[in-house]
């Protein structure tokens, strides 16, 4: 069937929606121009003939889907010039040549699908510019050369296909600093080197294919925590190593992994990744640097060992105490989570974490238990006055120095660093005996030693230095800040909100203090507004008043803004430790 000719003269036409029929014919000459036009879909139609060049008169078009036809030779640079298209679809015909350079005009693209062509050459560095774009695809056609890096400028991209047969050279790290990517597919390439670690960050990523490449060495532990990945296939690469302790993997089928060097299961699989989360106690940090026993709350974390556990029972268990996941159990509501007190049938009490499922689909639920603290977090010891009297001074003080005895235990000595980066005081907690717990190791990391740290960000705004971007670097300074802003928090009853500078500010005339006990340069003078001080408890004895000045002090010396300039947390938590004075000065007034 023949497409009328008279189409070709309808020059205001707006939209154009033929596509999925059986027209025949050289779309470059049985259609015309139309400037009043913003979408156009002939796709799946037995259209011949190449792209015209005159796509510069197409001043609003959003949208060109011409997919699935017979159309040849190359893409025209002047589709560069259509500067509102927002979708182009050329997938599945018979184009050749390179991409267009041009195309990096197109800043509103959302969608480019150029696979199932003929194209070849390298792509184009310029794809850097689609700062909008969500969904790109160029796989099976004969493009060359390396992934280009320039991808990690496209912020906002969900699916990615680069499968081919040709693409070289090792994976960008840095496609694993974009925060939205949802499915990523390097398949069937010669590419080598190493599965980027920054992959197990992703935050959303939930299907990967990276098969028949050369990819070689471990799978990163950073895939130990890549909780939202629900599809991944590795196989016929030359991989090594023990599996990441996530059920994707240790329940994967064998032709997701096949053919490869030495892959093998953990010797000791997770399963509490998938039932029943880490048990994290940092409350008994001197305990623990001491040796000495934790007392009957370990109770709680015997019950979830890994020696005996039973994932099946657990879960059964769970839901049974919980009535089936019954509000009347639910605590608490968080972005990701919700949480429910249930009382196991060994008599002991949890808080479990229902993790909230990646697709709506699915039939089971995934847990994290952790001890169940009656005293509950810090945040609603402090939300009312009633709540807020049971904290008087020297609890505040104590509860300061357990939280920077627990940071320092997780940054100074582990094997391993570990930042938690979301420290707040909705994950600070209390227990009956009012031993402090830090809580929710849901984003906490390992640091690596030996590269880049880079992450996306996460955290609680408020606690989280400032300007931070979407993308930020992992250290320990970090958790710093977040103390200081915690600390303030439980001296003054309150999170001080806004800008912290208005609650604080250096003098103009400040100096350096080379007498500071703190190794690391703080101001020398630093002033407090008298409206930030608590005004729902008594005034504190002459001791704990010098605590509380102490904390005050070392709080503000975590907020400074360059990392480099705040002190660490051994350096705090020996300072809390010691009877001497911090050489610097805070104004109250």
């Amino acid at each position: 069937m023949n497409i009328l000719k008279s189409l070709r003269h309808c020059t205001s036409l707006q939209r154009t929606r033929i596509e999925r029929n059986k027209f025949v014919g050289n779309q470059a000459e049985d259609f015309g121009i139309y400037p009043n036009s913003d979408y156009i879909d002939l796709s799946y139609n037995e259209f011949y003939g190449e792209l015209p060049s005159n796509w510069s008169n197409f001043k609003k078009l959003t949208s060109l889907k011409i997919s699935g036809s017979n159309i040849t030779g190359k893409i025209t640079t002047e589709l560069g010039e259509v500067f509102q298209l927002q979708r182009l679809d050329l997938s599945s015909n018979q184009l050749f040549g390179g991409i267009p350079r041009s195309l990096g005009n197109l800043t509103l693209m959302l969608e480019l699908k150029l696979n199932e062509n003929k194209l070849s050459g390298n792509i184009p560095l310029e794809i850097g510019k689609f700062s909008r774009l969500a969904k790109l695809s160029l796989s099976t056609n004969d493009l060359t050369g390396k992934i280009p890096e320039q991808l990690r400028d496209c912020m906002q991209l969900g699916d990615l296909n680069l499968s081919q047969k040709k693409l070289r050279g090792s994976i960008p790290s840095q496609l694993g600093f974009i925060p939205t990517l949802e499915t990523v597919d390097l398949s069937n390439n010669m590419l080598i080197g190493k599965i980027p670690e920054q992959f197990g960050w992703l935050p959303s990523i939930e299907k990967m294919n990276l098969s028949h490449n050369k990819i070689s060495r471990t799978i990163p532990s950073s895939f130990d925590q890549c909780f939202s990945l629900i599809s991944t296939y590795m196989s016929y690469n030359q991989l090594e190593g023990p599996l990441p302790n996530i059920p994707e993997f240790q329940k994967a089928s064998f032709g997701a992994l096949r053919n490869n060097k030495t892959l093998c299961v953990a010797a000791m699989i997770f399963l509490i990744m998938t039932v029943v989360g880490i048990f994290f106690r940092l409350n008994s940090c001197k305990r623990i640097m001491e040796n000495k026993p934790s007392g009957p709350s370990g109770s709680v974390q015997n019950l979830l060992s890994i020696s005996s556990f039973d994932g099946k029972m657990a879960y059964q268990n769970i839901i049974e105490a919980t009535d089936y996941l019954s509000p009347n159990h639910c605590i608490g509501h968080g972005g990701h989570e919700s949480v429910y007190k249930a009382e196991l049938p060994d008599g002991k009490t949890v808080a479990v974490k229902k993790i909230h499922a990646i697709r709506k689909c699915h039939s089971r639920h995934s847990f994290l238990a952790y001890e169940f603290l009656e005293g509950g977090s810090l945040y609603n010891m402090l939300e009312t006055d009633e709540k807020a009297l049971k904290l008087p001074w020297s609890k505040r003080v104590n509860i300061v120095k357990d939280v920077a005895n627990g940071l320092c235990y997780m940054h100074h000595d582990f094997s391993h660093p570990m930042v938690h980066r979301d420290i707040s005081s909705k994950n600070v907690s209390l227990d009956s005996q009012e031993n402090v717990h830090i809580s929710d190791f849901g984003t906490a990391r390992f640091l690596s030693l030996d590269s880049s740290n880079l992450t996306a960000f996460v955290g609680t705004h408020g606690y989280a230095p400032p300007k931070y971007a979407c993308l930020m670097e992992v250290t320990a300074k970090s958790d710093v800040y977040s103390f200081g802003v915690l600390a303030l928090e439980v001296m003054v009853g309150k999170h001080p909100a806004g800008d912290l500078s208005s609650i604080f500010f250096e003098s103009s005339s400040s100096s350096s203090s080379s007498s500071s006990s703190l190794p690391l340069t703080i101001p020398r003078r630093m002033f407090l507004s008298k409206d930030i001080l608590i005004q729902r408890l008594s005034t504190p004895t002459t001791k704990v008043e010098d605590e509380v000045t102490r904390i005050s002090k070392i709080a503000l010396s975590c907020l400074q803004h360059r990392p480099q300039s705040r002190p660490t947390m051994q350096e705090i938590s020996k300072e809390l430790a010691s009877k001497r004075g911090i050489a610097f000065q805070v104004w109250i007034f």
